[in-house]
């Protein structure tokens, strides 16, 4: 039985998620209750929350001897990690939670982390992440870990389904749909079920299709949650009525476009597009379908190539972890790629700008500093044109063009950001306006000759810029009121 407080409030972190709640919030000072707190923000999609606890609390535990208290902080961070996209952290965390919960010998610890590692590099490297599973799996049945085990079994039925073996994927999703309702929470219900469906309708189970269907519609009436709510969508939108995926997926969008949640922002607007078209709504079906190749666009083919040479290698360094000399060789390439992985985390690969994660970051530091932010909204007019015209590869070159013109103007301490498919985003803190660097950039991009064959063409951009506030949502509102303004007015221009 189970006397020390945290350890009861981690032991129910799933099946009695209230009662941890208040466990940690009573025993707050106690750096396991911020463990605790960190994950069930993570659980509930609060990943920000969950971000701000666990980071000084990791920090704290990491100075220590090893502890299960530190593996399991390593673990929640590595969740909050990979649900913010930054899957190098991921990585590194799980990594070092494998690596503790060895030391300590807490075998289900390190199954956890296998099993997060295994979620992860599933894409890449299907045929490890499915042994690890399943010797996961085993574990769990023996040392039971209430949601660990449905949650692996699905993570093991969306490795035979990709692989075509489709009625074991069935069986496995069947499997982790029979854990008990208070440890099978909603979001992992509605992964399982949304996996579930093209399986039984291909397999021509339609009996069954109608049941877990009518479940799944259960659960979205039984949730406020925007990830089941998201999710729930993506998978119904396909056999409902084009009018009630509009209401329904028009009103999610707004909400998951303040969290910046690209993966479900491109699936709904895809979803929504259909729908549009399904109705006779072209130009509205055209606009979302733009908006979901956009959000589709935001992790590069660049950042995954460098994502799956780290995953081979950390695979690689645990088969040779025995051997001390190939360790530490392992260890520096790791190093090695872990950098270039974070450097391109945080910049665009067609320009070398900034991109939205760091301006993210940027703006987290300079939210504890005094000082007013500037910022102008840059967008190239007509660029459609461009890419109709002269093709894809003409329409990188103009973008690259501009982004250089645009390193030209800026200061050490403007941030320049690639904001969109042709629109960039310049930023200056700590006063100081931006509107004569915009004059500059307007003059320079009317400077610019572009060659294609034995045509020459040129472009321009329009400007929207805010001044002097420290709300940055409320300036980016403001630049783009004021840039679609001189849109309307004729383009090649900039509004104050």
């Amino acid at each position: 039985m189970i006397t020390d407080p945290m350890e009861t409030a981690w032991s129910e972190r799933d099946t009695r998620s209230e009662h941890a709640e208040t466990l940690a919030l009573r025993f707050i000072q106690e750096r396991g209750a911020r463990v605790v707190l960190a994950y069930l923000s993570w659980r509930h999609g609060r990943t920000r929350d969950a971000h701000d606890l666990i980071t000084p609390v990791l920090h704290d535990l990491k100075v220590g001897e090893p502890s299960v208290w530190y593996a399991r902080a390593l673990n929640v961070a590595a969740c909050v990690a990979h649900g913010m996209n930054h899957i190098d952290q991921a990585l590194s965390h799980l990594e070092e939670q494998i690596r503790v919960s060895r030391l300590i010998k807490d075998t289900r610890l390190e199954a956890i982390g296998l099993h997060d590692f295994a979620a992860i590099i599933r894409a890449v490297h299907p045929v490890r992440a499915e042994q690890l599973l399943l010797d996961v799996i085993r574990i769990f049945e023996r040392e039971p870990e209430p949601i660990g085990l449905p949650v692996a079994q699905f993570n093991l039925g969306n490795i035979y389904q990709e692989a075509g073996a489709l009625e074991t994927a069935v069986q496995f999703y069947f499997a982790a749909l029979e854990a008990p309702g208070h440890v099978l929470k909603p979001v992992i219900e509605t992964l399982i079920l949304s996996s579930l469906f093209p399986l039984l309708e291909t397999l021509g189970h339609d009996q069954e299709l109608r049941i877990y269907r009518a479940r799944l519609y259960a659960l979205l009436k039984s949730t406020q949650d925007i990830n089941v709510q998201a999710q729930a969508w993506i998978a119904l939108s396909r056999h409902a009525a084009p009018a009630e995926v509009i209401e329904h997926v028009s009103a999610l969008l707004p909400k998951l476009e303040a969290m910046d949640n690209h993966e479900y922002l491109a699936l709904l607007y895809a979803r929504l597009s259909e729908a549009y078209e399904a109705l006779g709504n072209y130009a509205d079906g055209l606009r979302t379908l733009r908006r979901s190749a956009q959000y589709e666009k935001v992790a590069s083919e660049a950042q995954w190539r460098h994502a799956r040479k780290l995953f081979e290698s950390f695979l690689a360094w645990e088969e040779a972890e025995r051997n001390h000399t190939h360790l530490l060789n392992y260890a520096r390439q790791l190093e090695v790629e872990h950098a270039e992985l974070t450097m391109l985390s945080r910049t665009d690969p067609l320009t070398g700008l900034a991109n939205r994660h760091l301006l993210r970051e940027r703006l987290e530091a300079w939210a504890g500093q005094d000082g007013v932010l500037s910022l102008a909204l840059i967008d190239i007019d007509l660029f459609k044109q461009v890419n109709d015209r002269w093709g894809h590869p003409a329409g990188d070159r103009v973008i690259q063009a501009i982004a250089q013109l645009l390193q030209g103007v800026a200061t050490p301490a403007d941030l320049i950001v690639r904001y969109g498919g042709e629109e960039f985003l310049f930023v200056r803190f700590g006063g100081g306006s931006v509107v004569p660097a915009c004059r500059q950039i307007l003059d320079g991009v009317n400077g610019l000759v572009f060659h294609e064959g034995h045509d020459t063409f040129s472009v321009t951009v329009s400007i929207g810029v805010a001044l002097d506030g420290q709300d940055f949502i409320r300036l980016i509102e403001r630049a783009d009121r004021n840039l679609y303004e001189v849109k309307q007015g004729g383009r090649n221009s900039l509004k104050v």
